[in-house]
């Protein structure tokens, strides 16, 4: 799986002109289009790109606030599936540290079970 920076994903698009973005089709030409950050006092974005249509949605539609909305979505279920998951222990390194433990104090006692025979805790 390829690893994604999201902290630098972050960075970009909370520097980058808010949205919402919009795709405009230039009028009489089908290659073209506009897309569009937020026009006001301070912005004034406007990207014309020789591409395909659905390239020039795609685009507009992923604006900085859709970014930064993923971003925290992702987040959230990573912090949630480290919650539910954790990080798994190192089970070699226990077997060893249990190993261990059994030999140096006779507490436990190891033993295959066989199929059908009955476990008691």
């Amino acid at each position: 799986m390829t690893t994604i920076d999201t902290k630098r994903l972050r960075e970009l698009a909370e520097a980058a002109t808010s949205g919402p973005w919009h795709h405009h089709r230039i009028p009489n030409d089908d290659q073209i289009h506009d897309i569009r950050g937020p026009i006001n006092d301070l912005h004034n974005v406007v990207i014309y790109a020789e591409c395909e249509p659905e390239d020039a949605r795609y685009i507009a539609a992923i604006d900085p606030p859709t970014l930064i909305a993923l971003l925290d979505e992702l987040e959230k279920y990573r912090s949630w599936a480290d919650r539910i998951l954790g990080n798994p222990p190192d089970l070699n390194e226990q077997h060893e540290r249990l190993k261990a433990q059994i030999a140096a104090t006779g507490v436990l006692e190891q033993r295959v079970i066989q199929p059908g025979e009955a476990r008691s805790l």
